[in-house]
């Protein structure tokens, strides 16, 4: 189909226009990303026409290595996926850690109570029938 350069204008125009307000996700400013990712790289903003969002550079808080995302994927952005495996690595052992200290504290209490003769049910009860907590010698 063969246009004229003043049909291709209002084609343009048509399409531009019907697709004004379909774009996926809010258009943020170079000001606002930089204010809320501090991982953003000023200057790398742009539109990417194919995928229809914001695109920039987002640098790696661990190592500074720099990739392209889309603007959406920023909040999830902080590291690189190499310094992500890392962290998440150090994260789950710190709850491990946490997670068997609370488990052996609880053992703890449980042979104090044992000790005392008290039963776990008798705790239970009072726990539930007094207001303030049950303090345990």
């Amino acid at each position: 189909m063969e246009m004229t350069q003043e049909q291709a204008k209002a084609r343009i125009a048509e399409l531009e226009k019907a697709l004004a307000g379909k774009t996926k996700g809010k258009r943020l400013s170079e000001d606002e990303l930089a204010a809320k990712y501090p991982h953003y790289k000023r200057g790398t903003l742009r539109w990417d026409e194919l995928a229809r969002k914001q695109k920039g550079i987002v640098i790696c808080a661990k190592c500074g290595k720099e990739a392209e995302r889309a603007t959406s994927d920023f909040f999830q952005s902080r590291y690189c996926p190499e310094c992500r495996k890392a962290v998440s690595k150090v994260t789950k052992a710190a709850t491990r850690k946490t997670v068997t200290e609370q488990a052996t504290e609880l053992a703890a209490l449980r042979a104090t109570l044992a000790k005392a003769g008290i039963s776990q049910v008798d705790v239970a009860a009072a726990t539930v029938e007094a207001k303030e907590p049950v303090e345990v010698a």
